[in-house]
Order: C-alpha cells, then sequence, then structure tokens
C-alpha cells in the first residue's frame, strides 16, 4: 500500500478521535483521555488496515503495520485536540453572543417595565401609586427603581408610596428594610425623614457579619462605616442624624463595636463622634482575644499599618483624648494572640511597643505567657528590639523569656522556641546574657 494512500486514511479518520467531547463541556484531563483512546482506535485501525491490505511479504508487512501508530496516533490527537479547541471557541462565541442578546433584551423590558417608566421617565406620582398598587412588581423590581429612581433624585413622594405599599403587601414587618439600606448608604436625610414619618425604627439587620448573633444581629447603618470612600462630612451629618432619632451609638457584639470600627478606618473625626457618644475605648469585648479599641490605638501608634495610620495631626487630636494603657491592659494587649508573631509589621521590630508596654507596668512574667504573647522564637532581632531588650537587667530578661505558665500548660521557653526555629540573631543575643536555655 503506497505510503500516500495511507497518509490519507489517517487525514480522513482522524478527526472522528474526537468524538461527543469535542463538542460538550469537559476539562483539559478528560479532553485528553478521550483523544488519547480515540486516537488508539483509530491507530489500531489503520494498522490492522494497513496489515490486511499490504502485498508486501509477511515480515515487512508486519514491520509496516506496527510503525503505522507513529504516524497515525500522533495525527488523531493534533486533529482531536484540535477538533476540540474550534468547538470550544465557537460554543463560547455562540454563548457570548446568546448572553448578549438576552441581556439586550433585558435591558429593553426593563425600559419599557411600567413602574420604572412611572417612576424614572414619566415622575408621575399618580402613574407610580398605580402602579405600586396593581402588586405585579416583585421586590427586586420595586427595589431596583428606588435605587435607580426615587433616590438619585430624592423623591420623598415616591419614598412614601413605596413604604405604605411594602407595608400594606407584605406581611414581614422588616420588609421596609430592603428600602432603608439603600437609603442609608446615600445618605440622604431627607430621605431618611420620610421612615420617621412613617414611624419607622432607622435600625435593620445587617448583612454583613459583624461577630453578631441571630438574637443580637449587627445594624446596617454600621455598613456606613466600612465604606472607604465615604464623604466624612456627609457620614457624620448621617451618623448624627441617627443619634439624633434614638439609635443606639453604644450597641456592641462579641467582638466589635462603632468605635471599633471607626479605629480599623483611621478616621479621627468619625472616632472622635463616637468617644463624644459615650463609647468606651477601654471596655473588653465578649471575645477575649479581640483587642479593646484603645489597644488598637496603642499598635497603630506604634506603626501597626496594617490596622490603620494617621497623619501627625490626627494622631495628636487623638491622644489628646485617650489615657495610656494601666498595667492590666498593657498584659493584655500582649497576651493577645493573633498579634503574637505581627512585630514583622512595624519598621523598629517591635521595639517600641515592648519598652512602652514595660513603662506602663506590664508583668515581664506574663507579657509572653503561654508563648502566645508580645515575641515567639522566630521573631526578627532589630536593632530597636534588641535595644529594648538589652535595657532589661538579667532577671527582667529571664522573667521576660521564661514567661508565667498558663493553668495545666507546659513551660515556654523563648530560648529554646528561637533554637527550634533557628533564630540564630535571637539565640546569639541570648548566648551573649548568659540566659538559661530552659525555664524552671
Amino acid at each position: 500500500m503506497p505510503y500516500l494512500y495511507l497518509l490519507l486514511i489517517t487525514l480522513f479518520t482522524f478527526f472522528f478521535a474526537s468524538p461527543a467531547f469535542a463538542y460538550s463541556q469537559h476539562s483539559e484531563l478528560e479532553e485528553l483521555i478521550l483523544g488519547a483512546v480515540g486516537s488508539a482506535l483509530v491507530s489500531i485501525v489503520v494498522m490492522i488496515v494497513v496489515f490486511v491490505r499490504s502485498k508486501h511479504a509477511f515480515l515487512p508487512r508486519l514491520l509496516l503495520a506496527l510503525a503505522t501508530p507513529l504516524l497515525v496516533f500522533p495525527l488523531c490527537m493534533a486533529g482531536s485536540m484540535a477538533t476540540s479547541y474550534v468547538a470550544q471557541q465557537v460554543y463560547q462565541k455562540q454563548n457570548a453572543e446568546a448572553a448578549q442578546r438576552q441581556e439586550a433584551e433585558r435591558q429593553q423590558d426593563w425600559q419599557r417595565n411600567p413602574l420604572r417608566l412611572a417612576a424614572c421617565d414619566d415622575a408621575d406620582q399618580q402613574s407610580l401609586e398605580a402602579a405600586l398598587a396593581s402588586g405585579q412588581h416583585d421586590v427586586e423590581t420595586r427595589q431596583r427603581v428606588l435605587e435607580e429612581c426615587i433616590i438619585p433624585k430624592a423623591n420623598q413622594a415616591g419614598l412614601r408610596s413605596f413604604l405604605q405599599t411594602s407595608s400594606q403587601q407584605e406581611e414581614d414587618k422588616l420588609a421596609y428594610c430592603n428600602y432603608l439600606k439603600p437609603v442609608l448608604t446615600s445618605m440622604n436625610t431627607s430621605l431618611l425623614d420620610v421612615f420617621v414619618e412613617q414611624k419607622l425604627s432607622l435600625v435593620c439587620p445587617s448583612n454583613t457579619y459583624y461577630g453578631d448573633t441571630p438574637d443580637k444581629p449587627a445594624p446596617s447603618w454600621w455598613e456606613l462605616l466600612s465604606e472607604k470612600k465615604t464623604d466624612t462630612a456627609t457620614l457624620l451629618k448621617t451618623l448624627q442624624y441617627l443619634k439624633a432619632h434614638n439609635v443606639n451609638m453604644k450597641f456592641t457584639t462579641s467582638k466589635l463595636s462603632m468605635l471599633s470600627l471607626a479605629m480599623a478606618s483611621a478616621n479621627v473625626d468619625v472616632i472622635l463622634f463616637a468617644l463624644d457618644a459615650g463609647l468606651d475605648p477601654y471596655a473588653s469585648f465578649e471575645d477575649e482575644q479581640t483587642l479593646t479599641p484603645a489597644q488598637t490605638w496603642i499598635l497603630q501608634r506604634f506603626s501597626f499599618t496594617d490596622l490603620g495610620s494617621y497623619s501627625t495631626a490626627d494622631m495628636q487630636r487623638l491622644q489628646t483624648r485617650l489615657r495610656e494603657l494601666t498595667a492590666a491592659e498593657a498584659n493584655a494587649l500582649a497576651s493577645k494572640k493573633r498579634y503574637s508573631s505581627n512585630l514583622e509589621a512595624v519598621e523598629d521590630g517591635g521595639g517600641g511597643l515592648l519598652t512602652y508596654l514595660i513603662q506602663r507596668g506590664g508583668n515581664l512574667k506574663q507579657l509572653n505567657q503561654g508563648g502566645n504573647g508580645f515575641m515567639r522564637g522566630n521573631t526578627h532581632l532589630t536593632s530597636a528590639l534588641r535595644a529594648a531588650m538589652d535595657k532589661l537587667n538579667d532577671q527582667q530578661l529571664q522573667d521576660f523569656i521564661c514567661p508565667q505558665s498558663s493553668k495545666d500548660a507546659i513551660v515556654y521557653s523563648l530560648y529554646l522556641d528561637a533554637r527550634e526555629m533557628e533564630n540564630q540573631e535571637l539565640v546569639s543575643f541570648l548566648r551573649q546574657r548568659h540566659m538559661p536555655e530552659t525555664c524552671p
């Protein structure tokens, strides 16, 4: 059999080596396996055809047949993958075009929606009330119209109609919250007046988790404090409005308060507002490992910039309103486990913070309690941190590296921890100070 004849058979058949998988959604591995199986089957068929149809003697014919897969298999695999790729590109293009057509149809339907026309284009109060009263528009449609038309136009009459319809058509007493949340986000107090007029609470449960519980949900107005691009003056005006209408500014969850959220944003004006509202920056949360706002502030002061940073002027403004930590608060700060290995986040490696904690009366036996406090064996020993530790006398340094053990806990040794972590700079320092490797 001429080799050209063999090649034509192969080129004709390799397209069948990629069956339905080329036109359906499979992973790359599945396609490769199916392509290999299809290519192997075609190779076997061609090999049998060559062996049967060849006019050569038995041995040359056998060798020719056995050599056939060397040509057929790679051609089949190439054809299989090429067919799959082309088919997938066509499939994706068709899907994209179909999605674009559907989106265009949805947009056209939306532009012709009677509720939208009444609220956005016609701005006809009677038509709006009639469209709402028809009951033909679900909550999602009404909320979209509210966000696209009522809120941008500050349409109090329109919002009033929405709220009245909601109270008549929705059994859930908190159904109006779907409208309150976008109004809060807009921070338009003239629209909030409508809720007050209707005697509706300005506090609705948030969809964001703040360490709250189902029986004590965080308020949706907290979400305003997490917005990064919010104008501070507008935000303060909205917060003042909420406070004036008896919204509880002191609400807390197991992990957060308005003040801690303000601290996280590093917005001094909002922090001062929270302090004026009576929030206690030193109060602990139910979650014992959560920093108090005052402890967060101390870390910010010592350049833990991942917690927020301030200008020099803002730091001075805030410092005048906050006292320094007590010894107990300093010890508690050091023992917050989630900051035990975070000293790399500050330029001086924690030297300034360590000096501060000691100056505030922090118990050296408790600063590293249980190995979960200020320092761990893998902590980088910066020059500032080394200088702070070098100021300790031998007994103080020994107390620091051999902290008081927690109840039923294994005795912790910073020296041994540093050796296990292969922290040579810390090991060398402790060796130079003749510190004991093990702790009593």
